[in-house]
C-alpha cells in the first residue's frame, strides 16, 4: 500500500489505522450519500457516557463523543467531531474476507479494530492489493453506510485542524504505546494496531 499521508506516516501506523477512520464526510448525521450495504448505519452526534476505560486504553474526558451502530453486525463504536469532520474513534472491527485481528487474537480485534488488506478496505478486487486502484475518493469501501474511507485531502483537514507539525502525538492514545505516548487533545485516541 503507497502511504502519501503525512499523518499516519508520522505515526508508523499501518492498514488498521486508515480503516479506524471512516469518516462521515463532515455530516452531523454521519451521510455521504450511496452505499453498497443494504441497511443504514445509525448515528447519534449526542455524546452520551460510554466507558470511561475501553479494553485498558482510556476515553479522553471532556469530548463530547458521538455514537455510530454499524447495522451489518450491530457494533457501536464511538465518534469524535475535529473541526467540521467527524470520524470514528475507534478502529472498525466489522469481518470480511482478507480481515485479520493481529496476531490472529480475537481479543486484538476488540481492543484495536480488524486489520485490512487494501483490496479489502475499498472493497475492491483483490487484484488491487498489488496493482494501482485509479478509482476516486471518498470510497465507502468496508466503512459503515453512510460513512468512507477518507481521501487524502480529508487527511490533510485533519491534520491542519490538530496543527499538523504535532498532529501524530496530539491524536494519538495516552497509554498502549512502548514509547511516545500521545496526549490524544481530541479525542481521536489512535491506538498501535499492529501489522501483517
Amino acid at each position: 500500500m503507497r502511504n502519501r499521508n503525512p499523518f499516519a506516516a508520522s505515526l508508523g501506523l499501518v492498514l488498521a489505522g486508515l480503516l479506524g477512520s471512516c469518516d462521515s464526510g463532515g455530516s452531523s448525521t454521519g451521510s455521504n450519500g450511496s452505499s453498497n450495504n443494504s441497511c443504514t448505519s445509525a448515528y447519534s452526534g449526542s455524546g452520551s457516557a460510554l466507558d470511561t476505560n475501553t479494553h485498558g486504553v482510556p476515553w479522553k474526558g471532556g469530548i463530547g463523543y458521538g455514537k455510530l451502530t454499524d447495522c451489518r453486525d450491530s457494533q457501536s463504536y464511538r465518534t469524535v467531531t475535529i473541526g467540521t469532520q467527524t470520524w470514528m474513534a475507534q478502529n472498525l472491527n466489522y469481518k470480511v474476507d482478507s480481515s485479520w485481528c493481529y496476531a490472529g487474537m480475537a481479543d486484538s480485534c476488540k481492543k484495536y479494530g480488524r486489520l485490512y488488506y487494501w483490496a479489502a478496505t475499498m472493497g475492491v478486487d483483490t487484484s488491487y492489493n498489488h496493482n494501482l486502484w485509479s478509482g476516486t475518493l471518498p470510497h465507502q469501501g468496508v466503512c459503515p453506510g453512510g460513512w468512507h474511507v477518507p481521501s487524502e485531502a480529508e487527511w490533510g483537514t485533519l491534520t491542519k485542524n490538530v496543527d499538523s507539525a504535532t498532529s501524530g502525538t496530539k491524536l494519538k492514545s495516552t497509554s498502549g504505546w512502548y514509547t511516545n505516548t500521545g496526549t490524544d487533545d481530541y479525542g481521536f485516541r489512535v491506538l498501535p494496531a499492529g501489522y501483517r
